[in-house]
């Protein structure tokens, strides 16, 4: 992929704060894509997504109580289903202040709006003290950090010893060429992506952050 525009903090804040009502109409709810199997599955995206976000759940093995962190949490929805699916706490959080106050409106719908709260943060700079969270997820947010490492390292922080990370990201399973570099490079600049990794990038990226 060519070099592009490398987006700040500040402007995925800008669009999400800008697109995340758009983006809710399109999506169904959440903001992530969803998980189809086989390919001629024909789920509706809001099933599949909260159909991902299930599958996040499960690879993270967590157990009734544990504390929880979202990097990335999107309008809540994913905390909120597996703060009930895993009966545990889960901290959000997001740099679009508009998706913090649509997370924190539809969590006092929450069964227990205690177990969940969403926050401004930097992913890259966690506002959270050492071995603060039993386990983490990222789901579709990496893409647009500056340094994905740090993220990591953060995580890796903020999460005590044994607990679990678990990553669903978009990827490039090939590297793009022609016409398809030309539309990753435009999608990276309208959604403010730093960069698709490949799938190999990640397992030395997760090994140097611990």
């Amino acid at each position: 992929m060519s070099e592009h525009h490398q987006p700040t903090t500040d402007d995925v804040a800008a669009m999400y704060d800008r697109l995340t009502d758009l983006f809710v109409q399109a999506l169904g709810g959440s903001i992530h894509l969803g998980y189809w199997d086989p390919p001629e599955d024909r789920t509706p995206i809001a099933t599949a997504a909260a159909r991902l976000t299930a599958l996040v759940g499960e690879r993270l093995a967590a157990a009734p109580g544990d504390r929880l962190l979202d990097i990335g949490c999107g309008t809540g929805l994913p905390a909120l289903q597996l703060s009930r699916a895993l009966d545990a706490t889960v901290t959000g959080i997001t740099l679009s202040t508009r998706q913090r106050d649509l997370a924190l409106a539809t969590a006092r719908q929450h069964p227990h709006p205690d177990r969940v709260d969403f926050q401004l943060a930097d992913a890259m700079h966690l506002p959270f003290a050492d071995a603060s969270f039993d386990g983490a997820w990222a789901i579709e947010s990496l893409l647009h950090m500056s340094d994905p490492g740090a993220a990591l390292r953060e995580a890796a922080r903020v999460v005590r010893p044994g607990g679990r990370l678990v990553i669903a990201d978009v990827c490039l399973r090939t590297s793009p060429a022609g016409d398809a570099e030309h539309a990753v490079d435009a999608t990276a600049r309208i959604f403010q992506v730093a960069r698709f990794l490949p799938v190999a990038a990640y397992e030395p990226m997760l090994t140097g952050a611990g």
